[in-house]
């Protein structure tokens, strides 16, 4: 089994791995207002999907003690300001090498997260507390911020938003994505010796 290189993919970045993921269908983008919670949050590692009951997190804490360390939990939230995760979840995650969290609806203790360096990405800040009575679901499919996605999918979040390649596909979107990070470094090389970008997209003939 190839072994994969999270820290070296999340360099890459979220929109260069879009672009070249796009054309083959294997990569999607998670509604945009899903954003990380503190400046600087990143993280790449497979998904582990939860679907929890509108303003519930159960579930969360049960994903937390089944998740493979590495992994990025990706919480079905249904977009509700509840506070799904907080300092004391992260603190769980942490321990149990969990590399991240994404929650289409509330997280809170921003703080607290900030200080312990957890990427938390999330729809908005929830101070009001979830249930706990509902197991909902763990470890099977869930759609989160308009995307479904699959366990084993590879989560990449940064400060551009959250995309989803699909494990399928990981080799070659990370190939391509490295392709086109050696194309834009070329672009960026010319651009600021002062060529146009208009000649360098051949972009004048549009223009004509």
């Amino acid at each position: 089994m190839t072994t994969i290189d999270h820290g070296r993919i999340l360099r890459l970045g979220s929109s260069t791995l879009f672009e070249a993921g796009r054309a083959a269908g294997a990569t999607d983008i998670l509604d945009p207002a899903i954003r990380p919670l503190w400046n600087g949050a990143a993280v790449c590692g497979p998904a582990y999907p939860v679907t929890c009951d509108s303003a519930d997190n159960l579930a969360v804490h049960r994903a937390v003690e089944l998740c493979e360390p590495g992994g990025v939990l990706m919480v079905n939230g249904w977009g509700v300001a509840a506070g799904y995760w907080g300092e004391i979840l992260t603190a769980a995650a942490q321990f149990q090498g969990i590399a991240g969290v994404v929650i289409d609806g509330g997280a809170r203790d921003l703080d607290g997260l900030r200080a312990r360096g957890f990427p938390v990405f999330a729809r908005t800040i929830g101070m009001r507390g979830a249930a706990k009575r509902s197991p909902g679901e763990t470890g099977q499919r869930a759609k989160v911020g308009g995307v479904t996605v699959e366990s084993g999918d590879l989560v990449v979040a940064d400060t551009d938003g959250v995309l989803v390649v699909r494990r399928s596909m990981v080799s070659k979107v990370t190939a391509d994505a490295e392709e086109r990070v050696r194309y834009e470094n070329e672009l960026l090389n010319r651009v600021t010796k002062g060529e146009r970008t208009l000649d360098l997209l051949q972009l004048r003939a549009t223009l004509d």
